[in-house]
């Protein structure tokens, strides 16, 4: 007979290691964009009218024994993954964006994508994605 949700034999399933994120003094913070170049990007908000854009700079934390190899990375997609980024927040309300939890919903969605392109082995290389400057005008 097949089992129902949440029954079921727990032998047979892999049991999965939680996340842990590493020492601080094993990450580094790599600021995503150009470098010696205004690093905010801006983009109209799905709103009516089209009046209200966001403007936001992230940086991505990241394993320092893989800062170079890292920077390579993201330059040969860059194009790809702001392109993404722009398409994805002029998809978003001022209501996604509202608040922390929404702020912390478009991080993560933001560090998945990444981890996606960037990382097509399975090995995510970002912990997180922090916002340096967040504004709603």
């Amino acid at each position: 007979p097949a089992a129902t949700a949440g029954h079921g034999s727990t032998s047979r399933s892999k049991k999965v290691k939680a996340f842990t994120l590493p020492k601080d003094e094993e990450t580094i913070f790599q600021p995503f964009g150009e470098p010696d170049k205004d690093q905010r990007i801006a983009v109209n908000l799905n709103e009516g009218r089209l009046t209200r854009f966001l403007s936001f700079s992230i940086t991505l934390q990241i394993p320092k024994a893989v800062e170079e190899e890292f920077k390579k990375k993201v330059d040969a997609k860059k194009f790809v993954l702001r392109n993404w980024l722009l398409s994805k927040v002029s998809d978003l309300s001022i209501e996604d964006i509202r608040g922390a939890a929404g702020q912390n919903r478009l991080r993560r969605e933001i560090r998945d994508h990444f981890n996606s392109v960037l990382c097509p082995d399975g090995y995510d290389q970002i912990y997180d994605v922090l916002f340096e400057e967040f504004n709603v005008q």
